[in-house]
C-alpha cells in the first residue's frame, strides 16, 4: 500500500501487488481490490503490471468521499468477474488471497478548512505600542503561506491584524500593533472574511480554507490614541 497520509479528490492512491512470477489476463474483465472508504464501497482498479509480476492497482477519490479515520480492505482479496482470471505462463491462476495489507493510515479529505473560533485581546483599553493578539482554533491542521490577515476595523479606520505563528498546528496566532492615532472607544470590528494576500492556508491533503467565519463582537476591546504615561 502507498504510504499512510491525506488524499484529496483526484489525486491517485497506487497499490502494487509483488507476485512470485508474471502473469497475463485471461478476459476483459476488470480486476479490482475493493475497499470501503467512509461508508462508500469503492474500487482499486488493474491499471498496470500484466505481462510483469507486479501490478498496479489505482484508486481515485472523488469529491464526495471522505475518511477521516483511515480506508479499510472490504475483503482481503482481489475481484475477479465471471470469466477473467489471471493466470502465469503455465496457465495456472493466480490465488487472489491478499496478505495483510496496512491500509488504516490512508485518509481521504475533500473538506476544505474552517475556522472554528476566534479568541480577542483581553477586555480594556489598548494604546499606541500594545500588541492586539487574536488566536485562530481552525478545524484541522493546516499549512500557512505569506501572511494572511483578520481584517480589522478601528474608529474608521481599516487594520489588518497579520499571521505570525501556527503553520502545521490548528491554532494559528494573528497580531496587531496599534498605531498612533488609532481610537475606537467603543470596541473595534472583526471582518467575518480572513485576507489572504496572495498567501494560503491549506490543509494537510492540501484542501483551501473556507475563507468566511463567524466574528466574535470586540466592542470592549478599546482603542485609545493617549500614550500611555512614561
Amino acid at each position: 500500500a502507498p504510504i499512510g497520509g491525506s488524499f484529496r479528490a483526484g489525486q491517485a492512491i497506487d497499490f502494487t501487488a509483488v507476485l512470485t512470477q508474471p502473469v497475463t489476463r485471461v478476459g476483459a474483465g476488470a480486476a479490482t481490490i475493493p475497499l470501503v472508504v467512509g461508508v462508500a464501497g469503492v474500487n482499486a482498479t488493474l491499471v498496470g503490471g500484466l505481462g510483469t509480476n507486479r501490478l498496479t492497482f489505482r484508486y481515485v477519490p472523488q469529491a464526495v468521499h471522505n475518511d477521516s479515520d483511515g480506508i479499510a480492505l472490504a475483503r482481503p482479496a482481489i475481484a475477479l468477474p465471471a470469466g477473467t482470471a489471471l493466470r502465469d505462463a503455465q496457465g495456472r491462476r493466480l490465488s487472489v488471497a491478499l496478505p495483510s495489507v496496512a491500509v488504516g493510515g490512508i485518509r481521504i479529505d475533500n473538506q476544505a478548512p474552517l475556522l472554528r473560533a476566534l479568541a480577542i485581546p483581553a477586555r480594556g483599553t489598548y494604546r499606541p505600542g500594545d500588541v492586539l493578539t487574536f488566536t485562530a482554533t481552525m478545524s484541522e491542521r493546516v499549512n500557512v503561506t505569506g501572511t494572511p490577515a483578520l481584517t480589522l476595523t478601528i474608529g474608521n479606520r481599516a487594520r489588518q491584524a497579520t499571521y505570525v505563528s501556527g503553520s502545521g498546528t490548528s491554532t494559528l496566532v494573528f497580531r496587531y500593533v496599534v498605531q498612533p492615532g488609532d481610537s475606537a472607544p467603543r470596541g473595534i470590528t472583526i471582518a467575518g472574511r480572513l485576507a489572504l494576500a496572495g498567501g494560503s492556508i491549506l490543509d494537510l491533503a492540501g484542501n483551501r480554507v473556507t475563507p468566511t467565519f463567524t466574528a466574535p463582537l470586540a466592542t470592549r476591546v478599546v482603542v485609545s490614541p493617549i500614550p500611555r504615561p512614561l
